[in-house]
């Protein structure tokens, strides 16, 4: 597709530059004029729009935003829990004791008065 509108494009421009091309009586050899004069801004012109107007636009797809999670507060740290987890069959405390086979018994961390 897009080989086929740039040959078009093409073909319109060159249709629109030979009138430039053979205006005009020529008498001896011809010389460049400084600058290249402005016939050529129309035709240029033209072939810019009519190629603007057939090339479709290009569709660019942006990734998705990258997600970063909050930063870690560093203050105090947590508070001491209130219960320590205590074991009858190892008679130990967590974490010296990991597996309790009858169950954790919940002792209060301060000694009641």
């Amino acid at each position: 597709m897009r080989v086929a509108v740039r040959l078009i494009s093409a073909g319109l421009i060159s249709t629109l530059l030979i009138p430039f091309a053979y205006a005009g009586p020529h008498h001896g050899p011809r010389h460049a004029r400084p600058g290249g004069g402005w016939h050529w801004v129309a035709p240029a012109i033209a072939g810019g729009i009519v190629t603007y107007a057939l090339i479709p636009p290009r569709i660019v797809y942006a990734h998705p935003p990258v997600y970063y999670p909050p930063p870690a507060v560093i203050g105090q740290a947590p508070a001491q829990s209130a219960v320590y987890y205590y074991c009858d069959s190892s008679e130990n405390y967590y974490p010296h004791v990991r597996v309790c086979p009858e169950g954790w018994k919940l002792l209060p961390a301060s000694p009641s008065q």
